[in-house]
C-alpha cells in the first residue's frame, strides 16, 4: 500500500469509503475502494 485516503459524507453516515493506492511487488499500480458504514437492513441478522 503506497496511500490511503478517508472520505466521510458530511451529514450522512452511509456516505464513507476509503481510496487505496496500492502497488504490486512488480510495479503494478492500482486503486482499491472500500465503502463502509452501517449495516443495510437487509443484510442485518435477525
Amino acid at each position: 500500500m503506497i496511500a490511503y485516503y478517508r472520505f466521510e459524507g458530511a451529514s450522512n453516515p452511509d456516505d464513507n469509503v476509503v481510496l487505496y493506492v496500492i502497488e504490486t511487488s512488480r510495479g503494478e499500480k492500482g486503486l482499491l475502494l472500500d465503502a463502509y458504514g452501517p449495516i443495510p437492513v437487509m443484510f442485518q441478522m435477525r
